[in-house]
């Protein structure tokens, strides 16, 4: 499968006598998730021409919905437009270098920090790669602690919070192991939990917590390079933010453990 970038683009979807106008969240090679307010007038399976600002004209077709938008299959593009879409996804893909390097040098920092704890005994590495869990009573949404909980506590947030103050546009800069689970989040985001709150406690007690959606186990069990997602951010009681999310592979000495997870904030 292609890699779907995040991309804003104006975009229109003719089909069966109706014009969609929206905007894309996401652009692949083979194809775009359009936003569109009026998106419930579009069919499932419908078929009709897609008008991307800025690279052209192509017949598409919705293969799916979700809650941010149609998902649109590309099904013929002549070869200016094909020509178009590569050079948009090579500009996405340099514009976020910078972003990208950024996360990876918080995945090798995590690395080295896993790896010392590993060789002076805090932890071993079967402890740290055991994803096993135990509930927190009385918890909602529900919290867990990891079996090496006080090592995650004490190795995460230094650097956790030096990288989420390195750019203002970060909204988080966390990790989570390969069951997409966060065992630290970001101080900001790291609460009390207070009883009876549950949509304060989702948007300000996110440590401890799966967040094993499709972004989450898409972040947790990427093993390439790197992985650019963007998606609806719940935060309790109905609000959601965008987020363009940047994911990299923590390994610990060549293991696989989990993922670092960037988030920036769109618009």
């Amino acid at each position: 499968r292609f890699d779907r970038l995040p991309c804003d683009l104006a975009a229109t979807f003719e089909s069966a006598g109706h014009i969609l106008a929206g905007r894309t969240l996401d652009l692949s090679d083979d194809g775009a998730l359009l936003r569109a307010e009026a998106a419930h007038t579009i069919t499932d399976g419908a078929v009709g021409e897609l008008d991307l600002a800025g690279i052209g004209r192509l017949s598409a077709r919705v293969v799916a919905r979700s809650p941010l938008g149609l998902h649109c299959e590309f099904i013929r593009a002549d070869e200016t437009v094909r020509r178009a879409i590569e050079s948009k996804l090579a500009a996405i893909r340099t514009d976020n270098e910078a972003a990208i390097v950024r996360a990876r040098n918080m995945a090798e920092e995590i690395r080295t920090a896993f790896e010392a704890a590993v060789a002076d005994g805090r932890a071993t590495i079967e402890a740290l790669l055991d994803n096993a869990v135990s509930p927190v009573p009385g918890a909602d949404p529900p919290q867990f602690t990891a079996r090496v909980q006080d090592v995650l506590e004490t190795i995460l947030p230094p650097i956790q919070e030096r990288y989420l103050s390195s750019d203002p546009a970060l909204a988080f800069a966390i990790t989570c192991d390969r069951n997409a689970f966060v065992a630290v989040h970001n101080k900001v985001y790291s609460q009390p939990q207070r009883p009876g709150e549950r949509d304060w406690n989702i948007a300000n007690c996110r440590n401890k917590r799966h967040f094993d959606d499709r972004t989450g186990l898409a972040a947790a069990r990427n093993t390439r390079p790197y992985l650019l997602q963007v998606y609806a951010r719940d935060m309790g009681g109905g609000k959601t933010v965008m987020i363009k999310e940047i994911d990299v592979p923590i390994r610990i000495q060549g293991k696989h453990w989990g993922s670092v997870r960037h988030g920036y904030k769109m618009g």
